[in-house]
């Protein structure tokens, strides 16, 4: 466990080879953290060494109320925590947390580290907040307003919608997605990132990544559609689509599916086989 000189906590497992040839990024979507990943981690680290982060505000980040919350700034703070990992990097990137993914590997400072990029039912083609809401977040009371606005669904409702699979909810997963949420903070940091962040990659960025990129998504994701899916693998010249029984938590739903079609994707990748060599 660390932290960046933005206090940005990140943990690092070690894989199961004793030197590994990879080190997998994973970055959690909006309103969730690093525990997204908490399932498909044992399997991870098969491949390598793996690097779970909570990005700011969420999780256990700090929540600088002078930090600009655009996806830029959150990406280059990613990069300054992961650009001196002395291994390839295979980014993985869940919701929003693929957006984020695709942005860092479009960066000088990653981008040649870069080997391959899989999201999980990432979010893309959102364009800014509309100013009239971004106004609203100026309001004096405006954080406790939207802490509100989110008890009011709660994390099982919120649950409820982005889960297929409904007995995946239990009492354990409503407190770890909960608990980020006892800090006030966190909702000065929401509205923050929605005063601040921008657009989402264009087609004309998008076409610059020259990565491979597997597009996980859920058969049933209520919250991102198939056609914004199939835009990525139409702008992404090196794109890869995988749909899977789920919805939009795809990673809590089928983890043990997301990496057999990771593990499969990379042995029909010329330039990943090396990394799956001697797994099946």
């Amino acid at each position: 466990m660390s932290q960046s000189p933005l206090s940005v906590l990140w943990h690092k497992y070690s894989g199961e080879k004793p030197s590994a040839p990879l080190t997998i990024v994973c970055l959690h979507g909006f309103l969730a953290s690093r525990i997204s990943f908490d399932l498909i981690l044992p399997s991870l680290q098969k491949l390598g060494d793996v690097c779970t982060i909570d990005w700011p505000p969420f999780g256990e980040s700090e929540k600088p109320m002078r930090f600009q919350y655009s996806t830029s700034s959150i990406a280059q703070t990613i990069a300054a925590v992961i650009e001196h990992v002395p291994t390839p990097l295979l980014l993985f990137g869940h919701s929003m947390g693929g957006q984020l993914a695709l942005r860092l590997a479009s960066l000088p400072q990653v981008k040649p580290k870069v080997v391959g990029v899989v999201t999980a039912a990432s979010s893309g083609y959102m364009e800014r907040f509309p100013r009239k809401l971004r106004a609203l977040t100026y309001l004096p009371f405006a954080s406790y307003i939207a802490q509100k606005r989110l008890e009011k669904t709660g994390v099982r409702g919120n649950l409820e919608v982005v889960l297929h699979d409904q007995r995946h909810i239990t009492e354990e997963l409503i407190r770890a997605y909960e608990a980020p949420f006892q800090q006030r903070r966190i909702f000065q940091g929401i509205l923050r990132m929605v005063r601040h962040r921008e657009a989402d990659l264009s087609t004309a960025e998008l076409r610059n990544i020259k990565a491979p990129v597997l597009l996980l998504y859920g058969k049933h994701d209520r919250v991102i559609r198939e056609t914004v899916v199939q835009r990525f693998a139409t702008d992404l010249p090196n794109a890869t689509t995988s749909p899977i029984e789920a919805g939009h938590l795809i990673l809590e739903e089928q983890p043990i599916e997301s990496f057999h079609r990771l593990v499969d994707w990379m042995h029909k990748t010329p330039s990943l086989t090396s990394f799956v060599h001697d797994i099946s």
